[in-house]
């Protein structure tokens, strides 16, 4: 039954991901802005966008200030909350009760960072049919690399 719908579920799920690359600002391919004007002229018209960065990405937190790209979510991450939760006979419960430390807001917390660089190129084709209708067809692709991350204490 699994394999019946396979490639559907997986359709789905590709979608789901396009759309949450949107939350780093890359140009989405289907905006009015960037389509190309239309040719009566023409059936088919193929156009391209592309799109990259120099330096790194800035990013920006819930408050509006420049912060490290790593850090728009969470200011800092914390190392004990991450052994909370589990159940003392499991290995990262035996942790927990080893370091058996108190989470005073400094204990445990540590910075994130790293460096992003991103490129977009998509793809589009528009194909004319009768009574002044259209099917498009939009084929983004993204590129992105994060170097010199490091965990800061």
């Amino acid at each position: 039954m699994y394999k019946k719908y396979s490639r559907s579920l997986a359709a789905v799920a590709l979608l789901f991901f396009c759309n949450s690359i949107f939350s780093m600002n890359m140009a989405r391919p289907y905006e009015f802005l960037f389509q190309a004007e239309r040719k009566p002229d023409y059936r088919m018209q193929i156009t391209t966008l592309g799109e990259f960065s120099f330096g790194q990405a800035k990013g920006y937190n819930e408050d509006g200030c420049d912060v490290n790209i790593l850090r728009i979510y969470n200011p800092d991450q914390n190392a004990l909350k991450m052994l909370d939760g589990f159940a003392d006979s499991t290995a990262i419960g035996q942790k927990r009760i080893q370091v058996n430390a108190n989470d005073d807001g400094v204990r445990g917390h540590y910075l994130v960072c790293g460096d992003l660089s991103m490129q977009g190129l998509s793809i589009s084709g528009r194909w004319a049919l009768p009574y002044h209708l259209a099917i498009r067809a939009h084929m983004p692709f993204y590129f992105a690399q994060l170097k010199n991350v490091s965990w800061i204490n």
